[in-house]
């Protein structure tokens, strides 16, 4: 209720549209600011939509009383139902369209992050432009092959959507207390940054064992406390 609402929600809107690469680079690839700035606002306004597109169909299936067994069948139990043929086609080509988009943008980010961050800086420095290019391949290619295995493993969830917003949660407090301390906080130091990064993921997994009956969006609030508080601390005694 109230407390997800001002607590881990936010966390995870300022993770996923300020602090993820593979959102901002699109912001990072306009030719000025102001071009950013007005592609920014433009999403903003286009993923208001979003509520309405995710909420409407489980509402209907829910009124209707659909015959489905998991929330994630309201959406294809609509279609089938109610949809026309030819319709119907365009409606998945459009969906098909924006996982493939989703898809090649996240993993030529996860790609680029490996190839110039890691690669290039600490396994091969004198990395000539056609070994980086060579490798950002065979890193695709091995994030295509891991997740197509994860997938399949997943096949049994009931919301997919919610899964992946728990699991997410695990990373996005370190990563947005970094980001919100170290833009709008100028004491803070490397070495905070650093112990920040090695406890990001242990101290959510630390608190969803003791507290398995936590829910994901309070873990997240109580992670991203514990996180910055570490920050605080660390960065006032350097």
């Amino acid at each position: 209720g109230i407390r997800s609402i001002f607590g881990g929600i936010w966390i995870a809107g300022i993770y996923y549209f300020g602090a993820n690469q593979y959102i901002i680079q699109k912001a990072l690839g306009a030719k000025n600011i102001r071009e950013a700035q007005r592609g920014m606002v433009f999403a903003a306004y286009l993923k208001l939509i979003i509520p309405v597109l995710v909420v409407l169909p489980g509402i209907t299936a829910f009124v209707l009383n659909a015959d489905i067994t998991r929330p994630d069948e309201a959406y294809p139990w609509l279609l089938d139902r109610f949809v026309p043929s030819g319709f119907k086609g365009f409606v998945f080509a459009a969906l098909i369209a924006a996982i493939v988009s989703s898809l090649a943008a996240i993993i030529n980010s996860a790609s680029t992050i490996f190839t110039i961050d890691i690669f290039k800086v600490h396994i091969r420095k004198d990395a000539t432009g056609e070994e980086m290019v060579r490798t950002g391949k065979l890193v695709c290619f091995v994030i295509i092959i891991a997740a197509s295995v994860l997938a399949s493993t997943l096949s049994g969830i009931n919301q997919v959507f919610q899964f992946i917003q728990e699991y997410t949660g695990l990373i996005s407090p370190g990563i947005t207390a970094m980001f919100v301390l170290g833009i709008f906080w100028k004491r803070t130091t490397s070495k905070a940054a650093w112990i920040a990064v090695l406890i990001t993921l242990p101290v959510p997994v630390l608190l969803k064992w003791i507290f398995p009956s936590l829910p994901f969006l309070d873990n997240m609030s109580v992670s991203f406390l514990i996180i910055s508080a570490q920050m605080i601390i660390v960065s006032l005694l350097d």
